[in-house]
């Protein structure tokens, strides 16, 4: 299939569009991933703290 270079250019730049847009959204949403992933690490490893405080503080009072 024999394709005339104005259509290929268009293809092209169409999709060198659609890239640098794709690139943009998942470095927009790679840093509000991370930013709360960081906040998902922090609230996991308060959990078991929170939970162990808790259990020893009520074994404290039950005992």
């Amino acid at each position: 299939m024999v394709r005339s270079p104005g259509i290929v250019s268009k293809v092209l730049i169409s999709e060198t569009s659609v890239l640098t847009i794709l690139q943009a959204e998942l470095l927009i949403w790679s840093g509000v991933t991370s930013a709360a992933f960081d906040l998902n690490v922090v609230l996991l490893f308060l959990l078991p703290v929170r939970l162990m405080f808790i259990a020893t503080s009520s074994v404290l009072v039950l005992g």
